[in-house]
């Protein structure tokens, strides 16, 4: 049992880290990332294009925060010409065309079968190391929720003509909160590398966006730390129902896959329902007078 305990918190773990990510850019910043798991993916296949080339891992560790702080360099250029909404759709379909690149050329990474054998790092190493990484997030995300940086992009969410009113430049601001979110979300890509020991298109499909926006919203979006509690929430919950009974032998393995699912659905609108704010309230900022 203790084993199954630490896996489920090195995934959750990992989730935490995209959670995180996305709250800076959704929940303080207000941009409707739905290809979240592009930056997860760039990350993971950092390390999946080392292995497969049988390069120093070192590298693909190194290379994945950067490569992520491009891909959010890449998403933030289309922010200047595009309404929220159609950027929106835009980046589910680069997530969607980077997982085809890498399905279609196996050259890059193993094309649809990905790469196998990644030296995996066992939960019990990688959970300490992932409890570091979130620390580390946490109090950085917090210095810039506090900072000026952190008032601006809060006026970026509510009010972007607003923020052009008073001479600040939207696009500047968006740019450094995708470059950091993308480069933190390639982090758990790392993580889950080294984890699964495979790096494949199926890996971070669609479902991996679903997952971190629910953990988000119902952690509480704007508030680092219900990020990280949505995270063990909904970790919690996908694994409590692996161990529901059998009744006595009348439900198959569909039937146990969809009743998963209806409990997992019917908790999160239960949660929304009672909290709409989510289950951790964002929390105001108090600045001291100015002089």
């Amino acid at each position: 049992m203790t084993g199954v305990l630490v896996e489920a918190l090195t995934l959750a773990a990992i989730y935490a880290v995209l959670t995180l990510s996305l709250n800076l850019q959704y929940g303080l910043t207000g941009l409707l990332n739905f290809g979240v798991s592009f930056f997860f993916a760039v990350g993971g296949y950092a390390v999946g294009v080392v292995h497969f080339h049988h390069w120093s891992p070192w590298i693909g560790i190194v290379a994945a925060p950067v490569a992520g702080a491009i891909a959010g360099i890449l998403l933030a250029i289309p922010t200047k010409r595009l309404d929220d909404h159609y950027w929106a759709l835009m980046t589910l379909g680069v997530a969607a065309l980077f997982l085809a690149i890498m399905n279609n050329n196996p050259r890059i990474a193993g094309g649809d079968l990905g790469t196998y054998g990644i030296l995996r790092i066992e939960p019990a190493r990688l959970l300490p190391i992932l409890a570091g990484v979130i620390a580390v997030v946490v109090v950085a995300f917090e210095r810039i929720r506090r900072s000026q940086f952190g008032r601006v992009i809060r006026v970026a969410r509510e009010d972007p003509i607003l923020l052009a009113a008073i001479g600040r430049d939207l696009f500047r601001f968006r740019l450094s909160v995708l470059m950091i979110g993308g480069a933190v979300a390639a982090v758990g890509g790392v993580a889950l590398a080294y984890w699964l020991t495979i790096v494949a298109p199926p890996v971070f499909s669609l479902d991996q966006t679903v997952i971190v926006w629910a953990m988000m919203i119902v952690g509480g979006r704007g508030n680092n730390y219900g990020s990280l509690v949505g995270a063990l929430l909904l970790e919690a919950i996908f694994i409590g129902t692996r161990f529901l009974p059998d009744f006595g032998g009348l439900l198959t393995g569909t039937d146990y896959a969809l009743l998963r699912i209806l409990i997992v659905g019917a908790s999160l609108v239960l949660v929304l329902m009672v909290r709409r704010e989510g289950v951790v309230r964002e929390s105001k900022v108090r600045y001291a007078p100015l002089d």
